[in-house]
């Protein structure tokens, strides 16, 4: 039963083209009345941190504000889902693993499930910020501002970049773990059995990395049907053209770990950033429109960005 566990073939690059496949593939046959799969039964510690989102049906529908009423109402249960894992990752398995050091060493620990509690509390955040979207959609019937919120979200390029980064080494780490430390395998299965019973454990930990390619694509598909004359129209290709750019940073990450330098400048560790280290690391900056990053060279041709404040 332990073996399906001991699979990491896939690497970040390879998941973002195969991502991108899929929704590719999904959106040739998808119309406005399809819905997006149930969540699976959640955890009661999900219930408690998470309440649910209802979205309200338009009061006067007509094609395009039905056809935006689904598009929301599959982004709320894809990112529903997607903090219901990140949630039992880190507080069911994660905080437990660090209290009980029986099951695994406490410092294999944080390197395997590093920056996952970050993406936790900003998607956290994020949820909020969809709620009261929802809550107010027969009103205003506007998504830009929360999909903006969350883009231009200090911390969030940061912590990506970190986890894609990091990824290898967590998986080097964690690969050994499992197949020679039967406690550890056993307490994994038992806890992500309950989430998605036919997924691996690096399924699992390549959701964040398909993370920013599914809000990309639910971006993009809210922007085709949202009219020219529609208020939110402006505040959506912004957030289009931020999330392609963030995308972009994390897709050259795989074979080309240097580029690190020029995203999270200034003052970047000599090695790849583990848990153990980043708190050292000074706050990087972050892009807030990528109009506003200029990319020149050195006399010795090494890319640099200039922000332009």
């Amino acid at each position: 039963m332990a073996r399906r566990f001991f699979s990491f073939r896939r690497s970040p690059a390879s998941v973002f083209r195969l991502t991108r496949m899929l929704a590719t593939r999904r959106n040739t046959t998808r119309s406005s009345s399809n819905q997006a799969a149930p969540l699976p039964i959640p955890l009661m510690r999900f219930n408690e941190l998470t309440p649910p989102i209802h979205l309200a049906k338009p009061l006067w529908p007509t094609t395009d504000r039905l056809r935006r009423w689904t598009m929301l109402e599959d982004m709320i249960k894809y990112e529903g889902h997607y903090l219901h894992t990140l949630i039992v990752l880190t507080l069911d398995c994660y905080d437990e693993l660090i209290q009980d050091q029986t099951i695994l060493p406490r410092s294999k620990a944080r390197e395997i499930f590093a920056y996952l509690s970050e993406m936790r509390v900003l998607h956290q955040h994020f949820r909020v910020w969809i709620a009261e979207g929802a809550r107010h959609w027969n009103e205003r019937e506007m998504v830009g501002w929360f999909f903006g919120a969350l883009l231009e979200q200090p911390a969030l390029l940061n912590v990506y970049t970190m986890f894609v980064a990091n990824y290898k080494r967590a998986i080097t780490v964690a690969e050994p773990e499992l197949m020679n430390r039967g406690k550890f395998c056993n307490f994994m299965e038992s806890r992500l059995r309950h989430v998605e019973p036919k997924l691996t454990f690096e399924d699992f930990f390549m959701k964040p990395i398909q993370r920013m390619v599914h809000m990309e694509r639910h971006i993009c598909e809210m922007l085709r049907e949202t009219p020219l004359d529609h208020p939110d129209l402006p505040m959506l290709r912004l957030c289009s053209r931020r999330a392609k750019y963030i995308v972009s940073e994390l897709d050259v990450l795989e074979g080309h770990i240097s580029l690190l330098r020029s995203v999270l400048e200034p003052e970047f560790p000599a090695i790849l950033p583990t848990a153990a280290n980043v708190t050292k690391r000074r706050q990087s900056q972050l892009l807030h429109c990528e109009e506003l990053c200029k990319v020149v060279y050195n006399r010795r041709g090494v890319r640099k960005e200039k922000i332009y404040r």
